[in-house]
């Protein structure tokens, strides 16, 4: 049977793909240049501070990616105490195995970081909300992208890796300002994309930005 044209277009508009809510602050580094701290693509100028970032055009989305160094950021919009926010990006891991910390995103406490295992089962894993024992991934293939997402919702902690869920937990955290970077100077691995949400995004917005889309106040 043949839709009419208004039936069509309906049917259309309802599966279009969903829109990722605006960022309070969101990092492309695509204009980035070295020894400089990234510009807030949101407009909210949520600048970010440095004086050793350095910037390859070895991006997962856009012109550039952070690969080495690391910056701050005094205030994402995100209350210190808020219980509701989001942080998600792309984070690289290393082209060989290691042992300890490469690319890692820090509020007040460890969000996401690129974990290395050299001397054990797992060589490479993405690491969530604890330095000591968060929840890890499964073993990573050196030297791909992986997005990674932090979604606390009151009460709940949920884990994302390529936009499927990682793991949940009662685990708290908070924002308020931002460190991003390179523990180890020897161990460059990159982060692209980084946001920050005061809002608890869903995992169909979490999903969205794991395609490589970006909020809808970033162009």
């Amino acid at each position: 049977m043949r839709r009419s044209p208004a039936k069509l277009s309906r049917v259309c508009r309802g599966s279009a793909a969903v829109a990722v809510r605006p960022a309070s602050a969101f990092y492309t580094f695509d204009t980035a240049t070295n020894g400089s701290g990234p510009t807030d693509a949101t407009g909210n100028g949520r600048n970010g501070s440095s004086a050793d970032a350095a910037y390859s055009t070895t991006a997962k989305v856009g012109a550039k990616a952070m690969t080495d160094g690391s910056f701050t950021v005094a205030s994402t919009g995100v209350s210190g105490v808020a219980t509701t926010w989001t942080v998600a990006g792309w984070l690289k891991t290393h082209t060989n195995d290691f042992d300890g910390t490469g690319s890692q995103v820090n509020g007040s406490d460890l969000i996401f970081r690129v974990k290395g295992n050299a001397s054990g089962s797992n060589s490479q894993t993405i690491q969530f909300v604890n330095s000591g024992n968060g929840p890890e991934s499964a073993a990573l293939t050196d030297d791909t992208y992986y997005h990674a997402a932090l979604v606390l919702n009151g009460g709940s902690c949920t884990a994302y890796l390529n936009g499927v869920v990682v793991a949940t937990s009662s685990t708290s955290g908070t924002v308020g300002s931002l460190s991003a970077g390179n523990v180890s100077v020897d161990i460059p691995t990159a982060i692209d994309e980084l946001g920050v949400w005061d809002v608890a995004l869903t995992a169909r917005e979490v999903a969205r930005l794991a395609s490589g889309r970006r909020p809808k106040n970033v162009a």
